[in-house]
């Protein structure tokens, strides 16, 4: 993965500026704390880019889809009153979700994916 984020910030300008298209509809969560103030609800970027937001459900392609943008860092987990802090999530914003998961989803409904930014330890090693 490291190396990697300037090419794919490459590509993701190009797509942006309508440079370049993806070659398939993009959904997508992040923890780019200037993208999660400047669109907390999500944002369509381009024709087929897509950022989901700071935290919610949207419908996707048939599909209900859970997400959790930003990291955790267990420094800023507990810091009241607001949903991120910088990139890093709070207990606020996954409480909000969890509230929306739990009154706004149909009961036979449910989610059929859930979306985060978090990568498995050790997933370099692999």
């Amino acid at each position: 993965l490291q190396g990697q984020s300037s090419e794919l910030g490459t590509a993701l300008l190009a797509c942006m500026q309508g440079t370049t298209r993806a070659p398939a509809p993009v959904y997508f969560v992040d923890s780019n704390p200037a993208l999660l103030q400047a669109v907390p609800k999500g944002s369509q970027l381009s024709k087929d880019l897509h950022f989901l937001g700071g935290y919610g459900i949207k419908h996707v392609c048939g599909l209900q889809v859970a997400f959790l943008s930003g990291r955790y860092d267990p420094k800023l987990y507990e810091t009241p009153d607001v949903d991120f802090v910088g990139g890093a999530f709070t207990a606020r914003a996954v409480g909000e979700l969890q509230r929306i998961v739990a009154e706004e989803m149909p009961r036979n409904q449910g989610v059929d994916i859930l979306l985060t930014c978090g990568w498995p330890a050790c997933i370099e090693q692999q």
